[in-house]
């Protein structure tokens, strides 16, 4: 038998779904509550007095366009969230997404881009040990790993997800790989098909894979950064000197302009804001730069020359969805009010000596500027607004109960 496995991803960056036997045409209705939206980490329900409880359906429909692979038994499928007369439901991440696609078509603007997905390859005993060791970067760490690294590369090759390329991160059992540039919707839906390939393949090694933001004695975490280009025709993103052009420099700054809310967005767990900090390379401070990995907004020229935007501080936490809707309302906005973005920072941000604002540095902060930021506010509704927000402060509470260590091994597998 073959069956699909129908998924959504909830406010916390959990993957949640139901498998049903696959038919030909890939089409499957499936009930779930529409609690699952205020679903914390570790299963537990944000504001459970809230009147989305019990009483109410949601049904996961699949896209059967978006259907991937996963084994010879087992295929994958996104879904979109609806209430039972057929309706999109007002808080489904991935009809948002394909609302701020449409608002970037009317504005004449094509978007595309990537996700890079760094995990740890845990042993299958729960411990934090690593299942391969070896230097970050390092070619002995892919020699040692590499049954494992093939058979993750003959998995993206089955599933058609474009890997583009693979390497051992800088912590013991870390490893990193980065997608081809997509569109949107399809680049979200890729994430969560590459997290299923990660999780299945690095069981079939005997180890257990975590993508959790933030690991027990490790010096650095695991990211989810998020590459997008923007482009319109006649509208070069620099100019001839190498300088922002206008139609460049309103996107960055409107990237600029959002960021503490974007973090509420990209950043989902109490652990998030730990790694946030000047010196890992996730970035700390509201800037932009070309190729500073240090800068909140880092941006870089392809092979082709095409200019790459890509956020440095989401991590696995994050609803892809949302956060890449959100990223293109904000760069929306940025065009909308003809902003201008500020000078590039060319060296590590914290070395200046009037450095720019900080980040919010903990999920209170974040969900406190996404509350007040009325441009995301509008684009996201108030029913996905309201589950966000939720999540973010149930978030909060559940790690203030906690000692940080519970708080990480909670944390560990969920992702």
């Amino acid at each position: 038998m073959s069956l699909l496995l129908v998924t959504m991803v909830d406010n916390a960056g959990v993957v949640r779904g139901k498998m049903t036997p696959h038919r030909d045409d890939g089409a499957a209705r499936l009930g779930l509550s529409p609690v699952l939206n205020r679903y914390l980490v570790d299963d537990t329900i944000a504001d459970p007095e809230s009147e989305i409880g019990p009483i109410g359906a949601m049904w996961l429909v699949s896209d059967a366009s978006a259907r991937v692979p996963l084994t010879d038994a087992v295929t994958w499928a996104p879904a979109w969230q609806q209430s039972a007369d057929g309706e999109p439901m007002p808080g489904c991440q991935r009809h948002f997404l394909q609302r701020q696609v449409e608002a970037a078509a009317g504005a004449g603007i094509v978007v595309a881009g990537g996700f890079e997905l760094e995990w740890f390859a845990g042993r299958s005993d729960n411990t934090f040990l690593p299942r391969f060791c070896g230097p970050g970067y390092g070619a002995v760490t892919l020699v040692d790993a590499s049954d494992y690294v093939v058979d993750l590369a003959r998995g993206f090759e089955q599933a058609d997800l474009g890997l583009r390329q693979l390497h051992a991160e800088y912590a013991p059992g870390q490893f990193e790989l980065s997608l081809d540039p997509a569109p949107p919707l399809q680049l979200a839906d890729n994430f969560v098909a590459a997290r299923q390939l990660v999780h299945l393949v690095t069981g079939r090694h005997g180890g257990r894979a975590s993508l959790a933001p933030v690991l027990p004695g490790q010096a650095v975490g695991n990211g989810a950064h998020l590459t997008l280009s923007f482009r319109r025709p006649d509208e070069p993103f620099v100019g001839p000197s190498g300088e922002l052009s206008r139609f460049g420099g309103a996107i960055v700054a409107g990237l600029l302009a959002h960021l503490p809310a974007l973090v509420a967005v990209g950043c989902g767990l109490s652990c998030s804001y730990s790694r946030l900090v000047p010196g890992k390379w996730a970035c700390g401070y509201e800037c932009w730069g070309w190729d500073n990995r240090e800068a909140a907004v880092r941006l870089t020229r392809s092979t082709d020359d095409q200019v790459r935007v890509e956020l440095k501080f989401p991590d696995c936490s994050a609803n892809p969805y949302t956060l890449v809707g959100a990223a293109i309302a904000a760069a929306l906005d940025g065009l909308a009010r003809g902003l201008t973005a500020p000078e590039p920072v060319r060296q590590a941000p914290q070395l200046l000596e009037h450095p720019p604002s900080r980040l919010p540095t903990d999920i209170r902060a974040a969900t406190a500027a996404l509350r007040a930021d009325q441009v995301l506010a509008q684009a996201l509704g108030a029913d996905l607004l309201d589950s966000l927000l939720a999540t973010r402060l149930g978030e909060a509470q559940r790690a203030d109960a906690l000692e940080p260590d519970e708080d990480l091994g909670t944390v560990m597998w969920r992702l």
